[in-house]
This record gives structure tokens, sequence and C-alpha cells, in this order.
């Protein structure tokens, strides 16, 4: 019994562990307090992951910070732009619904291209986290990686809407939802993305090393 409150026992590492997923998850809630900052924490959460892939334990909330300060100003561009776009989007298939009675064959190149732009977004933050480069580049890479592998983009997709759902769906759960969604999510698409890209070696390497495979490129 006494290896179980050691501190390398099991329930010293499983509360460890339980507390370090709730200290990501504050730490996103409060990077995201701003809302137009909502970019930036969640490319802090995913290089706080890809640092833990890499390193194990890591001091998280310097880790999370340094990375939010590096992105902030770019993730916050690219998430106004995102926005801006899924609102044109939005607005473009309510107005051709008013204008065309809800005609299906109207409607289904704005319903095409809300899709193809979730799968393309679901990168960005990833990649801004795990290969900084310009907005154009980055914008290029996505779009590569979002289209040409829809299986794991869709399942990043489903993964957000899902987690983002599931207090409506139930209820109950809220308390937990709130202290453990975001890295949830975080960790999900963060191996889903490392598929998408060729990255998820199962090797102990990580950001930046030269032995993983490359990002594609938009020629």
């Amino acid at each position: 019994m006494k290896s179980w409150f050691s501190l390398d026992g099991r329930l010293y590492k499983t509360l460890d562990w339980i507390w370090r997923q709730m200290e990501l998850n504050l730490l996103f809630i409060v990077g995201s307090l701003p809302i137009v900052t909502i970019g930036a924490s969640t490319c802090a959460g995913f290089r706080v992951i890809f640092e833990q892939r890499e390193q194990g334990d890591i001091p998280m909330p310097r880790r999370f910070w340094k990375a939010y300060k590096a992105c902030c100003a770019q993730a916050i561009i690219v998430w106004l732009l995102m926005l801006a776009w899924l609102g044109l989007l939005v607005g473009a298939y309510f107005l051709l619904a008013e204008l065309t009675s809800g005609s299906q064959p109207a409607l289904l190149p704005v319903v095409l291209l809300v899709a193809c732009s979730l799968l393309v977004f679901v990168h960005i933050f990833a990649l801004m986290a795990y290969a900084p480069a310009q907005t154009g580049a980055l914008l290029r890479q996505a779009l590569t990686l979002g289209l040409s592998r829809v299986l794991e983009s869709a399942g990043m997709v489903i993964v957000l809407i899902v987690v983002a759902a599931l207090p409506l769906l139930l209820p109950q759960i809220w308390v937990l939802w709130l202290l453990f969604a975001a890295p949830l999510v975080f960790k999900v698409q963060a191996w889903l993305f490392l598929r998408a890209g060729g990255l998820d070696t199962g090797a102990s390497t990580g950001p930046g090393d030269s032995h993983h495979p490359k990002l594609p490129t938009h020629a």
C-alpha cells in the first residue's frame, strides 16, 4: 500500500495527471477571456501538447505563456479572418435561402464551402504551434492538409463539435466538461494533426526536430 502513496506511486501519478489537465484547461480559459485571443490560447495549448510529447513533464504555465506571447499577434489576425470568412458564408447562406426560397441546389455550394473551410481551419493553430511561419504559408499548408487528409481533418472537426456540444447533450457532466474539455480537444486533435502531416512517427522527438517528416507544402 505504501507504494500507492509515494511520489512514484499510482495515486500520486494519477492525481498529478488530473491536475495537469485541469491546469491546461484553466490556462486556455484565462488566455481566451478577451475572446479575440482564442486563437492565441489555442496555439499555446497545442504547443504545450507537442512539447509534452517530446519532453514529458514540463513547466506548463511558463511554456504556455511563452508560446502565447510568441504567437499572439499573428493568431489574433488569423482568428479574426477566420470569423469574418465564416460570418460571410453564413450571411451568404441566409441571403441565398431568402432569395431562392431555400432551394437546396442553390445552397449546396455554400454548405460545401463551409465544410471545406472547417477542414482547413482546424489545422491552422496546430501548424502555428508546430512549425511557425508567415500567415500566407500557414494558410497554404492548412489548405493542403485539410483537403488532402480529409479523414483526419474531419475527425478534428467532429471532436471539436462533439466536445463543445457535450454540456448541452449531457448537462449532468458540465462540471467535468468545464475542467477537462480543452485538454481533451487538444490531445485528440494534436494526434490527428500529426497523423495528417505524417509526423506521428511514434518517436520521442517533437516540434522542430529535424528527424520528423516535413509538413506538406503548397507550391
